[in-house]
């Protein structure tokens, strides 16, 4: 006999059918207002903060703070007024005459001024409701034969054809009360050839709000032996109906969501409703069984889809977490090599980019904000701020590159191919730059690809500028095949560091791939076993390409040797000292031509606008004894101050990151009841009075 009831929820959209007061149900204007604006908030900041990590967390932590503080200031539970119900238990009695009394006793908590409250209840064509009262405890309701609205203790009854409506004055505020409505329910038992049958919705699916513990209790006539009586209940999967004696059955649930019917059928012999007057002259048991069956089968198999949901997500989680760990790699695994708190100087000869590209295994738009600052700090770029011409538009400020060098024989692969790239494909061979230039270029679609040739040549690793060279010669390549070839380039640059563990990723990861390929195999074996006995097969699937893909990412891991262990706490360490150097005693800060090194790996390390602000604290003028910041390399128009020149790097990164951002994100690159029911007759729904 099965015993689970099966969740059956109505339409969320829809007002509850009894309910004048607030509903759950109803959209609540201002929350919608800011969960559709949220989205598009992140998106900007997302966008203009690539390159600080925390920033993003810190955003999407104050966000959802934000929303979910309009939910609950929006939300009905603390609004004027609402209703709750705690309790309903429901007595219900068969009678010889197939006649069915029920009484309710439902217990309701008002948070606010009521003065009357109602409910419904459906009817099947030929079935009455009769016999209606209300009461409080032994105060019982007077009828008001009007039909309208009286005075409080009393009651009114409307007959809807399909629904018999129930309503009753009272005042209540702030306060719980428990009313008892008690009704007869008349030709809602058949009597069949073999059985007599009560198929019925004890709660319907039109209550507003949920109920935390619903309990029903059946008497059928004694004379029945136990064998004799069956029952089923369709409802929420966690709700239980129980024969407790040949003349009592019980169903239970705790809760019962709003909007879900709790409904119970009973098959008992026809002996014992001797006077009904709804004979059927029909054989319904083994059809009655047959649905029961169907109802059990599909309850059953939501079980499994739980059970298996539960099962595989925790097998996701520990695949995943198991993978990494058999890998070896995690973000934070390698050992404390150095053991200092700073260090007070870039590690090794590595360019900004692939510092970037050790650090996050790709390339962001700081990085390219710090390679232009790289090659002006050494002297083969100038960098010009100049007034915009047109005083209407948002940016006051526009800035130039300007070729001050074109000896690029010192130069590495990557940043000649960069500097190629600024003034002979945006520039087209002039040697000056401005970045409004760079913006119109990155949102260009047409344009010289030839992607896959250039990648054979960096992967020969044989004359590359040469080839390079030739391959783009007089033609103009677009921004994302650019972005494209130089990530390609500093990867290579920075594999050529031995910052990688190659023997493990010669020897060791093929191994471990290999035992990876046949766990997923014995997955698949499993799932297809899964779907043949329960059925279950697209939740299971889809956690199984999880794991699939957790797998697959081991081909991209890359472990640290013992050099990239020991750059890689180094560089952490270099971050914690420009973001805490200005705590430091004065004659611990280096000198202030130093920084302007250290600014450019700042840009790449997310900290710039951090390490600008101190560097005003500690250099107010940006000047230390004759030699003032930028010199050489930055000219700005009216003179330099430390204000406007703060103002205009911020500017001139923002401008950067926009042209690389929106360049690369437009190409891409980068004991229970059954299942089922709904077939009984009664349900129906109520709730709080608007007046």
């Amino acid at each position: 006999m099965d015993k689970k009831l099966q969740h059956v929820s109505g339409d969320p959209l829809l007002p509850a059918g009894g309910s004048k007061g607030v509903s759950k149900g109803q959209a609540n204007p201002k929350m919608s207002g800011v969960v559709c604006v949220y989205p598009f908030a992140i998106f900007i900041f997302w966008r203009r903060y690539e390159k600080n990590t925390v920033f993003r967390l810190a955003l999407l932590l104050i966000g959802w703070v934000v929303v979910l503080g309009v939910m609950l200031v929006s939300s009905p539970a603390l609004a004027d007024r609402s209703l709750s119900y705690p309790r309903l238990l429901i007595e219900a009695e068969i009678r010889e005459d197939g006649s069915m009394q029920v009484s309710e006793e439902r217990t309701v908590v008002f948070q606010g001024q009521y003065h009357g409250f109602f409910q419904w209840i459906r009817t099947e064509p030929g079935v009455e409701i009769t016999d209606i009262q209300v009461r409080e405890g032994d105060f019982e309701y007077t009828f008001n034969p009007a039909g309208a609205e009286g005075p409080p203790g009393t009651f009114f009854i409307r007959d809807e054809g399909d629904r018999v409506f129930i309503d009753w004055s009272i005042d209540a505020r702030d306060e719980n009360r428990t009313f008892t409505l008690s009704y007869t329910v008349r030709n809602q038992v058949k009597s069949h050839t073999d059985v007599a049958e009560l198929y019925y919705q004890f709660v319907g699916d039109e209550w507003d709000e949920p109920t935390e513990q619903v309990m029903i209790h059946l008497h059928l006539p004694s004379g029945a032996e136990p064998n004799e009586v069956r029952a089923w209940g369709h409802g929420p999967l966690y709700g239980r109906v129980d024969i407790e004696s040949p003349s009592l059955i019980t169903w239970q649930v705790s809760p019962l969501p709003e909007r879900t019917f709790l409904e119970g059928r009973v098959t008992f012999p026809y002996r014992l409703v001797p006077e009904n007057p709804v004979q059927t002259s029909e054989e319904a048991l083994p059809g009655i069984l047959a649905e029961e069956a169907r109802f059990a089968t599909q309850a059953n198999r939501a079980r499994s889809v739980l059970r298996y949901n539960i099962f595989l997500s925790l097998a996701v989680i520990l695949a995943g977490i198991g993978s990494f760990i058999v890998v070896g790699v995690k973000r934070k695994s390698y050992r404390k090599v150095f053991p200092g708190r700073y260090f007070r100087e870039p590690v090794g000869d590595s360019s900004p980019a692939e510092v970037g590209f050790f650090l996050r295994r790709g390339l962001m738009a700081n990085d390219f904000t710090a390679t232009i600052l790289d090659l002006a700090v050494r002297k083969y770029l100038l960098i010009e701020e100049y007034p915009l011409s047109r005083p209407r538009r948002r940016k006051k400020t526009g800035y130039a590159l300007i070729l001050n060098n074109e000896d690029w024989s010192a130069l590495k692969n990557h940043e000649k191919f960069f500097l190629d790239f600024l003034f002979g494909s945006i520039a087209g061979g002039e040697k000056k730059l401005t970045f409004t230039q760079i913006e119109q270029f990155a949102k260009k679609k047409s344009g010289v690809k030839n992607i896959s040739q250039a990648l054979k040549i960096l992967k020969s690793g044989e004359n590359i500028e040469e080839k390079m060279k030739e391959l783009f010669k007089g033609k103009r390549i677009i921004f994302s095949t650019f972005w494209s070839l130089w990530k390609n380039m500093v990867g290579k640059a920075v594999e050529e560091q031995g910052v990688y563990d190659q023997e493990w990723e010669k020897q060791e990861r093929p191994l471990l791939l290999r035992k990876l390929l046949l766990a997923d195999l014995v997955l698949v074996i499993l799932l297809v076993f899964v779907y043949v006995l329960t059925g279950v097969f697209f939740i299971p699937a889809l956690l199984a390409l999880i794991i699939l893909t957790i797998h697959l990412g081991v081909l991209f891991v890359r472990r640290l040797s013992s050099k990239g262990q020991e750059h890689m706490a180094k560089w952490e360490a270099f971050r914690r000292f420009l973001r805490e150097f200005s705590t430091m005693n004065r004659n611990e800060i280096p000198s202030l031509v130093i920084w302007e090194k250290y600014l450019v790996f700042a840009t790449t390390l997310g900290v710039a606008k951090r390490v600008m602000k101190q560097l005003e604290r500690v250099y107010p003028e940006l000047r230390e004894g004759s030699y003032t910041f930028g010199t050489g390399w930055y000219f700005a128009s009216g003179g330099f101050s430390a204000k406007n020149y703060a103002a205009g790097f911020s500017s001139m990164t923002t401008s950067i990151m926009t042209s690389v951002s929106s360049a690369t994100s437009a190409s891409g690159a980068g004991g229970g009841m059954s299942g089922g029911g709904g077939g009984g007759g009664g349900g129906g729904g109520g709730g709080g009075g608007g007046r």
